[in-house]
């Protein structure tokens, strides 16, 4: 059995900053922007978003290409983590950030 080696995971993004701003209709959005880490190939990206200030779970509905994210009427009080995944499905570790 031949088993190729893929290399290490995708680096961790960093760098996430949140920005918050009015939307239509008067409600809060958040624009989230992150950058690329520097080692490994990422292909996708995941945000999450923890309300009790300890599990995180997915809300980006797919698998983003880019590094920029528009949560739109997210809860008050939330912190948000971004990973990065690759072809493999491996994820990086995340970058977090409060919001």
């Amino acid at each position: 059995l031949v088993v190729p080696d893929i290399g290490a995971p995708p680096a961790a993004p960093t760098g996430l900053v949140v920005e918050r701003y009015l939307g239509l209709g008067g409600r809060e959005e958040r624009m989230l922007f992150w950058a690329a880490g520097d080692a490994g190939p990422a292909i996708f990206y995941d945000v999450l978003v923890s309300t009790d200030g300890g599990t995180f779970e997915k809300v980006s509905p797919a698998p983003l290409i880019s590094t920029a994210f528009l949560h739109m009427s997210p809860p008050v009080d939330v912190r948000y983590a971004v990973c990065a995944r690759d072809a493999f499905g491996r994820r990086s570790e995340l970058c977090v950030c409060r919001s």
